[in-house]
């Protein structure tokens, strides 16, 4: 056992009191579970909103800065934070020199951001934090679907339009012969969303509040639902291939003594959800509410890169322009706001749906190898958590959740929005968090934060709080 490890143990096993939190600690609180809802039952929405709250949980954070003299920041975290930042830097530079047209367009996601968020991880300096995140996230989820349902029962004519309230979602429905299709912006978010709820119902007996595990259950039921229904290819991909591989796969980074038993529920779960689902399809079927085979020639379809129709055939194209565009300069790029020769948005003509080949070509092999290192990195560290972490039953859905929206990701640019960029931020709030606590994870960098910061007149450590056991 870790030296962190035991030190939460020995500390979980005396019955200790939290501190009492200030004010000032729970209103950055509060703020920041307010912020981290509406951009994950809204993205993309209200944006002058948004700016407002964020401004203020920044302040927030600052303010506990200047008061406690003390930054939650762990020293590798901080180190790769700066990294990224010189590196977007250097690529809308390159961008410039080039007089790519998007260039500047794109520096906030790769520079601006992802300062902000590191900014808000350092607000995360309790264990408490992230059981209130979770909450958060759980509440979203339920949100989100309940809303879609309502979106379904205004077009279907269950409910009067004036049900419907209009949220700047891109709202559109199209009724087919025994299924429909439709849209809605937050239904992104339920690419993370579903999975991660999917993993906690695989873990029921870690969360010891009743009315959350049935909040849990809930979730899973309206998640599933709004995935079958809202006929999205890539939810679909995620929630029934990229889910169940990853909550199993992440059993082998579990301790020997949980792995077994955990899997075992993992597998009964899962069953029950599929068996559950084909027995409800089957149902509808049977009473012509349900067209399974126009539905899976549907889905075919679109997943095809062959295919005619043109969402599928648009990718296809960009496919081949942006592998051609970087083979112009393969080694680094040409640059963040550059243009291929097939254009996807008249308005915004750099942007495309295939995120990664589209990063690949703007950044060449030097940079794509850069970003994907980075996000290795924090998986490996993730998995490390789930294996040697009183934090492990609540950072593995997060993790699941991470790597679903990264599949979907792939066909659709949500990571070029800030609000999609907490989905990669989380898992670093939780590693951020767990290596600032663990005294043998103390490197150079760490001495070199301490250093800098001392000179500041602050340092780097963690609130006062009660660490997690393993069912909180």
């Amino acid at each position: 056992m870790s030296p962190a490890s035991a030190a939460v143990a020995t500390h979980r096993d005396t019955p200790v009191a939290a501190p009492r939190r200030s004010l000032l600690d729970r209103a950055a609180l509060a703020a920041g579970c307010g912020l981290l809802f509406i951009i994950a039952f809204i993205p993309t929405a209200y944006t002058r909103t948004v700016g407002v709250l964020l401004a203020a949980c920044v302040c927030l954070v600052v303010a506990r800065w200047i008061r406690d003299r003390q930054i939650a920041i762990d020293g590798t975290v901080a180190a790769l934070a700066v990294l990224y930042v010189v590196v977007g830097a250097a690529y809308v530079g390159l961008g410039i020199q080039r007089h790519n047209p998007g260039a500047r367009a794109e520096a906030p996601v790769f520079v601006l951001w992802p300062i902000v968020y590191v900014v808000l991880i350092t607000g995360i300096d309790a264990v408490a934090a992230f059981k209130w995140i979770n909450l958060t996230l759980l509440a979203a989820a339920i949100a989100i679907c309940l809303y879609d349902l309502d979106w379904i029962a205004v077009n279907v004519n269950w409910l009067p339009r004036a049900a419907f309230v209009d949220l700047q979602q891109d709202a559109r429905f199209r009724p087919f012969d025994g299924y429909i299709q439709f849209n809605l912006n937050s239904l992104a978010s339920l690419m993370f969303l579903t999975p991660y709820v999917l993993s906690r119902a695989t873990d029921l007996r870690s969360i010891r509040s009743r009315a959350e595990r049935i909040a849990v259950l809930i979730a899973v039921v309206l998640t599933l639902a709004i995935t079958v229904l809202a006929l999205r290819r890539a939810l679909l991909v995620v929630v029934l291939v990229a889910a169940p591989i990853t909550i199993l796969a992440a059993t082998a980074a579990m301790k020997r003594t949980d792995r077994l038993a955990y899997a075992k529920r993992a597998l009964v779960t899962l069953a029950a959800v599929g068996v559950a689902g084909i027995l409800v399809l089957s149902a509808a079927t049977l009473t012509h509410q349900f067209n399974p085979g126009g539905y899976v020639n549907a889905v075919v379809t679109g997943v095809e890169l062959g295919s005619s129709e043109a969402g599928p055939k648009a990718r296809g194209d960009q496919l081949k322009s942006l592998t051609e565009g970087w083979r112009q300069s393969p080694l680094i790029g040409n640059g963040l706001g550059a243009v291929a020769s097939v254009i996807r948005s008249p308005s915004q003509p750099w942007a495309y749906e295939l995120s990664y080949n589209a990063l690949l070509f703007k950044t060449g092999i030097i940079g794509f190898v850069l970003y994907a290192a980075g996000v290795a990195w924090l998986f490996w560290q993730g998995l490390r958590l789930v294996r040697d972490s009183p934090l492990s039953s609540s950072v593995r859905p997060v993790l699941v959740g991470s790597v679903g929206f990264l599949v979907a990701n792939a066909t659709n640019p949500y990571l070029q929005k800030f609000g999609y960029l907490w989905i990669l931020f989380l898992p670093l709030a939780y590693v951020s968090f767990w290596r600032l606590a663990s005294l043998h994870e103390r490197t150079q960098w760490d001495r070199l934060v301490a250093t800098v910061l001392s000179r500041l007149g602050v340092r780097q450590g963690l609130g006062e709080s009660r660490p997690l056991g393993r069912g909180e």
